[in-house]
């Protein structure tokens, strides 16, 4: 019973009326592994539209990576994580 399956976590990125679709596709697309660019602009999109959209579902580790490599882009994007 000790083998529990590692928490999951969703990125999410959220919206922010200074990003523009280019600036957060790119940055998605550097960043995040398997994402392609009609995702990153859908969700681009979704977020801007309400508030905020998943970007990936992963492991803790990878997520934070994640949330703080796209943190560090100019100008910062912000993305917050939640348990799936």
């Amino acid at each position: 019973d000790d083998l529990e399956d590692p928490k999951m976590f969703n990125v999410i990125l959220l919206g922010d009326e200074d990003y523009t679709q280019e600036h957060i596709c790119k940055a998605i697309l550097e960043v995040c592994e398997d994402v392609e660019i009609k995702q990153a602009e859908e969700i681009y999109l979704e977020a801007q539209k309400g508030g905020s959209a998943n970007i990936c579902t992963t492991s803790q580790e990878l997520g934070e990576h994640y949330v703080q490599q796209l943190a560090r882009k100019d100008p910062m994007i912000f993305c917050e994580m939640k348990e799936t």
